[in-house]
């Protein structure tokens, strides 16, 4: 089957992006000026697009297109890394080996899951009075109160940072590179409940608030219908919802080759079948229906 890549220009633009993704993910090197060469190819791509368009110029603006989305997405990649920014909370730990507790203010980030520990993403505002940021994993003792934190908390801990460690064995699960990709490099672990306090309740975004109440009350109905290893489980299926997922039963799945079901939501299900159901509709006219509630079966 011939494709028209006329009709398809999203697919022609979105390569060179994964590509420039990629490299910048491989070589970890900074481009020097890259936002310079980025802007002054935007202005020759737009004086290209509305002066009088000869067949020259046709040709070229797809080729200056393609490099402006490569290098663009390198570079947006390169400085996704939050290690990289200045007030990163790491450029204030001390450098030597002597190893000192910090005073966090922090803002929970996500919905806590209650195991062992209470565990949350947080995003750092403050370290020991001065102003910082980033993504931080925290894990308090469980108690009563640590049960009670939601999104948009803010909290005040006193603690150690720890960097993620890599995995001990050669095939394990790389915790510290899935935690990576999510800008997530230190995490802290508070034992007693003295070591923290709750400063302000429910300062988040209001979108984001009214998003995780309802996925909180999903995850209610889930929690009281199902198994911890199955809750777990279904919470990343259904909801997209992977806090709860152990490193153990990561490691699993990853063992098993099935990693790839963790990352696949309801929802992920749901646009595939929907551009399934677009596809067959082209071939099986009558029958489309028919075939995709086979295949969805």
């Amino acid at each position: 089957m011939n494709i028209n890549w006329h009709e398809v220009p999203f697919v022609r633009l979105v390569i060179p992006l994964i590509v420039g993704i990629i490299l910048s993910i491989t070589l970890d090197t900074a481009i020097p000026y890259s936002w310079t060469v980025i802007s002054l190819l935007t202005l020759v791509i737009l004086l290209l697009f509305f002066k009088k368009r000869t067949f020259r110029n046709a040709r070229l603006i797809p080729v200056l297109m393609g490099f402006w989305l490569l290098l663009f997405g390198y570079q947006h990649c390169f400085e996704y890394n939050e290690l990289r920014t200045n007030d990163h909370f790491s450029h204030l730990l001390i450098k030597d080996n002597i190893k000192a507790s910090s005073i966090l203010l922090a803002q929970v980030s996500e919905i806590p899951t209650h195991d062992k520990w209470t565990k949350f993403q947080a995003i750092i505002h403050s370290k020991d009075s001065s102003l910082a940021s980033g993504n931080l994993l925290i894990y308090l003792h469980r108690d009563s109160l640590s049960e009670t934190l939601a999104y948009g908390d803010i909290i005040s801990v006193n603690s150690y940072l720890n960097k993620v460690e890599s995995p001990k064995n050669p095939y394990q699960f790389n915790y510290q590179s899935y935690l990576h990709y999510k800008n997530i490099h230190y995490q802290t672990f508070v034992s007693s409940e003295k070591k923290w306090m709750i400063s302000e309740r429910g300062q988040g975004n209001l979108f984001y608030s009214t998003i995780f109440n309802w996925r909180s009350k999903c995850l209610s109905i889930l929690e009281n219908n199902l198994s911890p290893e199955s809750y777990s489980v279904g919470a990343a299926l259904i909801l997209g919802y992977r806090e709860a997922l152990t490193e153990e039963v990561q490691t699993a799945y990853a063992d098993t080759g099935a990693i790839h079901v963790l990352a696949v939501s309801g929802l992920h299900v749901g646009i595939i079948a929907m551009i399934l159901n677009y596809i067959l509709g082209l071939f099986f006219r009558k029958r489309h229906k028919i075939t995709i509630g086979v295949i969805q079966i």
